[in-house]
């Protein structure tokens, strides 16, 4: 039997599939394939898999908060 401290959460995660990454930043797997391809998310390959690490998904979202504007200054 699996104590619940074994059991892995999402927040305890190294890697996500694309698919599951593209869910966290709650986009698209095509808009996902594009960051990648402009070099804004890096990715690994094992075999056929491609991997995502956390720290790639929290970096690419650092720098979209940075780039924001300040509150109460929105762009048009």
């Amino acid at each position: 039997m699996t104590s619940e401290s074994e059991v892995s959460t999402s927040s305890d995660r190294l890697a996500y599939r694309v698919r599951e990454a593209a869910q966290i930043l709650a986009i698209s797997r095509s808009r996902f394939y594009e960051l990648v391809a402009e070099g804004k998310i890096r990715v690994l390959k094992d075999g056929a898999r491609t991997l995502v690490r956390r720290s790639q998904l929290v970096n690419y979202l650092d720098r979209l908060e940075q780039a924001a504007p300040p509150p109460g200054k929105l762009r048009r």
